[in-house]
């Protein structure tokens, strides 16, 4: 026997059950904890061979968790090649059987297109369904279909709702800093600025770059009824350290102003320097058409909104260039589809000069709800 087993013998017996029944208790036992708690080998090793071969009994067996474990390796490459395709198919075989967790992953595959054709509406029917189950992270997630009309219509109470659903969990941060969002701006709720800030602390006390600049801005402002600029100006540092763009501009305005720090010019042209780069990057990821990349930027907080070298803001530059991808990830954040450039033009305007009317039907319903501070 090999060592690793010895351990676990002693509790066999103990189980009151046919010796089958025991040893198929026990080794699903020592599977999961195996794929649970035992690091990874550096080689195949019998136990794991074993290991991996029960798991495939109990999948063949139609347990959805034995199903859904293995997608999540595939998906991710742990101790398996990555193979999106095999784990969007072993997900949809959990899901079938009602797994949440399946269920969510599938639903954000078929919302990335990796491993089955991308299919939004397909998306948030499996969200919805993680959902009716109490999936916190499909929660959030179908709060920003139906925040964005991505897959669904769009409707701003619904996203609210299903933000307040989410942000109950203490630990979703992402969930309580756009339900914060939502009451600094009355999307799909009674506008609060208090409850707004309260919602941005929660988040912020987890690191969330876009809270601490929201909850900067509410310390600035005087929003909620706070007003601190020195605490304003340690949010903004903390945001910008992690490469928040809308901080880092707002940090060289306290630095340039003298405001909640001490005044240092070179400093500014610091910060502002690193808030304009971000918006080189996402120029440069427009013309490329590079979708991962310009979300990435937003999330940095780039600013979707500001013009850049060549004029266009980066939705009008994304649908010059016929990049509906970019043109999605803008839109979801919020850049405005009716903005005109100095000559009267918008960004359905040069879609539609430059023959890239297919980007048009994903812009033309309009954009609601709320915007990050400015």
């Amino acid at each position: 026997m090999h060592p690793v087993f010895t351990p676990y013998m002693a509790v066999v017996p103990a189980i009151g059950y046919t010796r089958r029944r025991g040893m198929l208790i026990f080794f699903v036992f020592v599977a999961v904890f195996c794929f649970c708690v035992v690091p990874p080998p550096t080689h195949a090793c019998p136990p794991f061979l074993l290991v991996g071969k029960l798991w495939t009994w109990l999948a063949e067996q139609g347990h959805a968790g034995a199903q859904y474990n293995p997608g999540r390796c595939y998906e991710f490459g742990t101790r398996v090649s990555q193979d999106h395709v095999t784990a969007a198919t072993i997900y949809q075989l959990a899901a079938e059987q009602a797994h949440a967790g399946a269920q969510y992953s599938l639903g954000q595959c078929y919302a990335r297109g990796t491993g089955v054709s991308r299919d939004d509406a397909a998306a948030a029917r499996f969200y919805q369904l993680a959902v009716e189950q109490g999936h916190t992270d499909a929660q959030y997630t179908l709060g920003r279909c139906y925040e964005v009309g991505v897959g669904v219509s769009q409707n701003d109470e619904l996203a609210a709702t299903l933000y307040q659903l989410a942000a109950r969990l203490k630990q979703h941060a992402d969930a309580q800093y756009s339900l914060g969002l939502c009451y600094a701006y009355g999307t799909g709720i009674l506008q609060h600025g208090e409850r707004a800030a309260k919602l941005y602390q929660l988040a912020a006390d987890q690191g969330h770059a876009g809270a601490q600049y929201s909850l900067g801005k509410c310390n600035e402002c005087g929003t909620g009824d706070l007003r601190d600029h020195e605490r304003a100006a340690k949010l903004y540092q903390l945001a910008a350290e992690q490469g928040h763009a809308g901080a880092q501009y707002s940090l060289g305005q306290c630095y340039e102003r003298g405001t909640g720090v001490g005044r240092d010019d070179a400093k500014a042209a610091r910060f502002y320097q690193l808030s304009a780069e971000q918006h080189t990057k996402l120029e440069d990821a427009i013309l490329i058409g590079d979708e991962l990349r310009v979300r990435a930027l937003i999330e940095a907080g780039a600013d979707v909104e500001k013009q850049l070298s060549t004029g266009h803001t980066a939705l009008m530059l994304a649908s010059k260039n016929g990049h509906e991808p970019c043109v999605r990830a803008l839109i979801e954040a919020k850049a405005d589809i009716n903005k005109q450039r100095n000559t009267g033009f918008t960004a359905l305007t040069f879609a539609s000069q430059n023959g890239h009317g297919d980007v048009r039907p994903r812009t033309d319903r309009g954009v609601g709800g709320c915007r990050q501070a400015e």
